[in-house]
């Protein structure tokens, strides 16, 4: 029926993030984070960092986002068990044709790889945490947290919401490491024009939107 709906009616379906088979999925990024934290041989610093991302969990709840995922691995025995059901299809596509055609439909908010190596989700968020996102304040870490220790909470409250924005935005793109299988590639969606519509699965309503791409062209199957 998927199959079917995806090859007849050239649409497919993108999920909002709140609502996928992984119902941690979204929050797996605090844990990494936390790890490094955790490293910090600065106390004051691991402190505040610490309560921010509490906050954090909170505050993914405030984007909208919605993904479709593909795999870049063409048969994998761990997909076939988890979503085959006795049986499936297994549908390969030319990857730039078929992103053209979905944007034609729907802005694409961005895409890319699935990262599932810990070391290297540690390595990109050490960087952002500790350079990336205090250098776009001009500023250095150490001097943000001490502002805000002297009562100037201004240059936290920046380095806080730029945090905030960036860990929702590598959280749709960090998986652990046990689904690197998968090798998914993601596009996301972010206030999407389309309308959001709901389907019953579990017991649950999922929201999705659809992503139409032109009936008059071949969908790029191989």
């Amino acid at each position: 029926q998927s199959a079917q709906a995806i090859l007849n009616g050239h649409s497919f379906y993108a999920t909002n993030t709140q609502f996928l088979n992984d119902v941690n999925e979204m929050q797996y990024i605090l844990s990494v984070v936390d790890e490094i934290i955790m490293e910090m041989d600065k106390p004051m610093w691991s402190g505040v960092l610490k309560h921010l991302i509490m906050e954090n969990i909170e505050e993914f709840h405030k984007y909208e986002y919605y993904l479709i995922s593909f795999s870049t691995k063409p048969d994998s025995l761990t997909l076939w068990a988890e979503f085959g059901d006795k049986t499936g299809y297994n549908l390969e596509f030319n990857g730039m044709e078929l992103r053209n055609l979905i944007k034609a439909d729907e802005e694409i908010f961005c895409d890319g790889y699935v990262i599932y190596n810990r070391d290297h989700q540690k390595r990109i968020l050490e960087q952002l945490i500790m350079e990336k996102i205090p250098q776009e304040l001009r500023r250095s870490l150490g001097s943000v947290i001490e502002a805000m220790r002297v009562g100037i909470n201004e240059p936290f409250n920046e380095y806080k919401f730029n945090l905030q924005k960036a860990l929702a935005l590598y959280a749709l793109f960090f998986k652990q490491p046990e689904y690197a299988s998968e090798k998914e590639y993601r596009f996301v969606f972010r206030e999407p024009e389309s309308k959001v519509h709901f389907r019953e699965q579990n017991g649950f309503l999922l929201p999705y939107i659809v992503l139409n791409c032109p009936v008059e062209e071949r969908l790029p199957v191989r």
